[in-house]
């Protein structure tokens, strides 16, 4: 009996300890996934297209070389059959990888120092911008002392998804293996600041792959530090304040996740449903708990349009929190389709605009101060050209109800439209505000007087002459939706202005 129970112990034991070396991994499929070993997956934010290598013995080299690969995922839910992709993501024998995938999905992160399209052959780190015919040629990011301070034998980063910065991986000691973790802020002009250690994330162990979730504040990297299942596992961090120096204790994501193998590679897209990463050479999925995911986010996707040809164009799209008046990040449309993304954390009330050359600045507005799960919301932005008569919407415009008092929410909105005015010192505008048609018309002609006038005013304050913009209000006269819904009376309260000179 004794002896009957022993074996039983010990095969719950085993069946344990297999269990927590084992994961819940979903290979990713043929499509992917060869006799080779795959690495360090790299999504875009819907999730449809994916960036990864592959490692194939070089006869030539004589070593094995990481080279990139692309695949799309079909309406069936599968990967389809990667391809091998041209320069410059691929250049002879030396080691690819793309190490981030803009939410915009128009510009990537990859590995190499690049000078007007050419390698440099050095380690290093290049944009590659989407363009009219693919992508352009890749640009070298200058970060200072960075050739100094990364002299060990692994490298790489990832792009902050608001695009203020990286965080880098790389040792400081010649030939080192173990890693540590590096933030490099970029600054407004475009450049980057000297890496600087990470104190509160970097042990004595190695810290690597680092992953930043589309909330800007989840991160995920491999380290064989303590409390590890076996080689290097992921790890979840979330940052606690703007300084990106100060983050929680980094938490092993568990069994499921992690085994007794090596660990690295850990990628989400905006949705979040699943993490993607390398385990034994093949590229897999895996589904997360709630405890393992970053905080939930609204991935914005829409289309630029020239408002006049429907045309699709080239914009930037920025979005800022509408409160504080701060700038949240920026994203660029396709210039072929039109098509931007963003990717927004709930809790604040965000402001985006548009701009392109020669065409009117126009803006939206989407308030997720409320804390909601993952969901897409689709957003066509119109541009307007520079052409006398044409009408623009200001949207990002508020007030008290029934009162003219600009609330400053509004005031981002209109520094831009000031900014404008500035730039083209002949243009001369009408401000018209319009109401819907509760009460009555002496009241709505003269709240909407009355607002016309507070945003002259304010751009007045802001060195416009007063000459170049007239006022008007229209009251309830030039109606654009039904008066019979909320909805409706919402888009007839509105300030709109039209240009009447050039």
């Amino acid at each position: 009996m004794i002896k009957r129970f022993l074996v039983l112990i010990l095969v719950l034991y085993g069946f344990i300890t297999s269990a927590q070396t084992e994961t819940n991994a979903i290979n990713l499929g043929p499509g992917v996934n060869t006799k080779f070993s795959e690495g360090h997956p790299m999504l875009s934010a819907d999730g449809k297209e994916m960036y990864f290598w592959r490692s194939i013995f070089k006869k030539d080299a004589n070593k094995e070389v990481q080279g990139l690969w692309y695949s799309t995922l079909n309406d069936k839910g599968i990967w389809t059959t990667a391809r091998y992709l041209p320069s410059p993501f691929n250049i002879g024998n030396t080691q690819s990888a793309v190490f981030f995938v803009s939410p915009d999905n128009n510009t990537l992160l990859i590995r190499g120092f690049f000078v007007n399209g050419d390698s440099q052959n050095k380690d290093g780190f290049s944009f590659l911008n989407r363009g009219l015919n693919g992508f352009k040629d890749p640009m070298g990011i200058v970060i200072p002392n960075y050739d100094k301070m990364s002299i060990g034998k692994y490298s790489g980063a990832c792009l902050l998804p608001d695009g203020k910065g990286l965080i880098l991986y790389f040792s400081e000691s010649k030939g080192g293996s173990n890693c540590d973790l590096y933030y490099s802020a970029r600054k407004d002009d475009g450049t980057f600041t000297e890496p600087s250690y990470i104190k509160s994330l970097n042990s004595q162990f190695d810290e690597t792959t680092p992953f930043v979730a589309s909330d800007n504040r989840t991160l995920y990297f491999s380290s064989d530090r303590k409390g590890t299942l076996g080689d290097h596992d992921i790890w979840k961090s979330t940052r606690l304040d703007d300084t990106w120096q100060n983050w929680s204790e980094p938490v092993n994501m568990g069994p499921g996740i992690n085994s007794d193998k090596w660990e690295a590679y850990f990628t989400l897209d905006a949705k979040a449903e699943y993490g993607y990463m390398s385990a034994s050479g093949d590229l897999v999925k895996i589904k997360l708990t709630d405890a393992q995911k970053p905080q939930p986010v609204v991935l914005v996707k829409g289309k630029v349009f020239d408002k006049v040809t429907n045309l699709p164009i080239q914009a930037t799209v920025s979005y800022e929190d509408l409160k504080t008046g701060k700038n949240e990040g920026v994203a660029i449309s396709d210039p072929t389709t039109g098509g931007y993304q963003i990717a927004l954390p709930y809790g604040k009330d965000y402001g985006f605009n548009a701009l392109a050359p020669k065409y009117i600045p126009i803006s939206d507005h989407l308030d997720l101060t409320k804390i909601s799960d993952y969901k897409e919301i689709t957003r066509d932005l119109y541009l307007v050209p520079e052409i006398v008569g044409q009408v623009i919407r200001v949207n990002n415009v508020f007030f008290e109800f029934g009162k003219s008092e600009l609330k400053k929410e509004s005031f981002s909105e209109l520094n831009r439209i000031a900014s404008y005015l500035k730039q083209k010192p002949s243009v001369k505008i009408e401000m018209g505000g319009h109401t819907d048609n509760v009460g009555s018309d002496e009241s709505n002609n003269k709240l909407s007087t009355d607002r016309a006038k507070s945003v002259q005013q304010y751009l007045v304050s802001q060195g416009i002459s007063a000459t170049r913009i007239t006022f008007r209000g229209y009251g309830k006269t030039l109606p654009v939706a039904t008066n019979d819904t909320d909805e409706g009376r919402a888009l007839n309260r509105r300030v709109e202005f039209t240009i009447l000179e050039l």
